[in-house]
């Protein structure tokens, strides 16, 4: 039996194989105050003002998402400078007269 942990509220509960890996919440009314939880740190709020304790598992999981959706941010912000560079930049000029 492998048993996951609510990434809320912190209860145990088995898990059930077929389900999608990131179902780790108890019920929805978990993921909406998780989901709650990240857009108010991720728009730089303090955990204080929507009642969360600073040291609590949803506040740790929820900062853990925020520097994760950050992260892809910066990757993708990456790969479309990169892609504006190699669609930009300058061509090798050719001869104008063959040898």
């Amino acid at each position: 039996m492998i048993t996951i942990r609510c990434r809320t509220c912190g209860t145990s509960r088995e898990l059930i194989f077929g389900n999608p890996s990131e179902e780790a919440w108890c019920n929805g009314a978990c993921y909406d105050v998780f989901i709650c939880a990240v857009k108010h740190l991720a728009a730089g709020g303090d955990p204080d003002e929507i009642g969360l304790e600073p040291g609590s598992r949803l506040v740790c999981e929820a900062i853990r998402e925020v520097k994760a959706l950050r992260r892809l941010e910066m990757v993708e912000r990456r790969d479309l400078r990169q892609r504006e560079y190699e669609r930009n930049r300058p061509r090798p000029l050719k001869a104008i007269y063959p040898c």
